[in-house]
């Protein structure tokens, strides 16, 4: 039976998705009209990606691919940019690429849950659930060497690693042919010692996640206090990968206080729920926002403070900035000017929210630990203050 995204597929081209994210075509690339290359500038005269897509269509519609060979139909490539179209990827995750696709049709809101023939369609697509016997696991610690050859490449020392590592695995998929192990950060929701899911991190550049991974109510959680009460943490640190936390704890080890803190991966995509449920669970903490310098980064921080706040929010990110509805008000902040702070100024949020991001300069703790800045830096990062100067800058907030 056809529904809504098999209609979508025939009317909305990729060149228009791609092109809204900033895709530029490459017209040294053309082959007779068959297939466009388009890449993303990287500002500097290179580019950041380059997908190919097949104007032919392998179906009865186009299709893409990346150069590392994954792609699909324009579906797969708005469900792989919906942070870039400014959809939450958290809930119900077919709704949320509705949404975006609704920047290029008219398609009113509602098709979406008026499309019976969708509940189908979804159970097809839905990926299998996560099954831990796919994976060989280990201690991280009995095999150190393997461990300190890939956190190297991250400049993570051996004292950080295992101060860590009673969260950390060496891991390897059965199903595989590739023999060495890679590093799996366990994903467990909230109060719970039942794995859900691996952040995977391997040799070079290798990053992603276990098949059928819980990442919308689970995440890397490090809980270092000695008692295991949550009701005893009071800081909640919130990153977007195990590297970056581990890189902020040996950056400001000093300055830390294990054994009232919580440490929080979200894999790169923070849903509501990773939130809202860890927020709950450790109930007199404060969340900590130390999600990347760049603007995706920032966005997360400006989300994590609303749900932390109860305030609902809307954003849609643009070439200029972004466009905020918040409880109702709705406001525009440029690019240089979409952070938390200048949110705050905005929308009252609560006591319960704090920052600690990288130094200005760098993109994440990870670079800062690598000594690696950023070339363009948009926003000149100021959050890594005393508590004085934040409750002075963040006037308003409310409880």
């Amino acid at each position: 039976m056809p529904n809504i995204f098999d209609d979508i597929k025939q009317k909305v081209k990729i060149e228009d998705v791609a092109s809204y994210l900033g895709y530029k075509v490459n017209p040294k690339a053309g082959t007779r009209g068959l297939y466009l290359e388009m890449v993303m500038p990287d500002g500097k005269g290179g580019k950041t990606d380059t997908i190919v897509i097949n104007r032919k269509g392998s179906k009865r519609w186009e299709t893409y691919f990346h150069r590392d060979g994954k792609g699909g139909s324009v579906i797969d490539f708005v469900r792989e940019n919906l942070r870039s179209l400014g959809a939450s990827a958290g809930g119900d995750e077919w709704k949320s690429i509705f949404d975006a696709f609704r920047k290029f049709t008219n398609l009113p809101e509602d098709a979406y849950t008026k499309d019976l023939s969708l509940l189908e369609w979804q159970k097809n697509k839905t990926p299998p659930a996560f099954d831990s016997s796919r994976y060989e696991s280990v201690p991280v610690t009995e095999d150190m060497d393997a461990a300190k050859l890939i956190f190297g490449q991250r400049a993570l020392t051996e004292d950080t690693i295992r101060t860590f590592a009673p969260w950390i695995e060496l891991i390897r998929n059965k199903t595989s042919s590739f023999q060495h192990p890679s590093l799996g950060f366990p994903y467990r929701e909230p109060g719970s010692d039942k794995i859900v899911g691996y952040e995977v991190r391997g040799y070079g550049t290798f990053k992603g996640m276990a098949t059928g991974t819980n990442a919308t109510t689970a995440a890397w959680i490090v809980d270092k206090t000695p008692t295991g009460n949550p009701r005893d943490v009071r800081n909640v640190f919130f990153a977007e990968s195990a590297y970056d936390i581990m890189a902020l704890y040996q950056y400001n080890r000093l300055m830390m206080h294990p054994e009232n803190s919580v440490f929080i991966s979200t894999g790169g995509q923070m849903s509501q729920q990773q939130v809202s449920r860890t927020m709950k669970y450790y109930s007199n903490a404060r969340a900590i926002d130390c999600f990347d310098n760049d603007i995706y980064g920032r966005l997360y921080g400006i989300r994590m403070a609303a749900i932390v706040s109860g305030v609902h929010l809307e954003v849609v990110k643009t070439d200029e900035g972004a466009r905020f509805s918040a409880d109702g008000k709705q406001f525009f902040l440029p690019t240089d000017k979409v952070t938390l702070l200048e949110f705050a100024k905005q929308v009252p949020l609560s006591l319960r929210c704090g920052m600690k991001k990288a130094p200005e300069g760098y993109k994440d703790w990870n670079d800062v630990v690598m000594h690696r800045q950023m070339g363009d830096m948009l926003t000149p990062s100021k959050y890594d203050r005393d508590e004085k100067l934040r409750l002075k800058r963040m006037s308003g907030i409310k409880h």
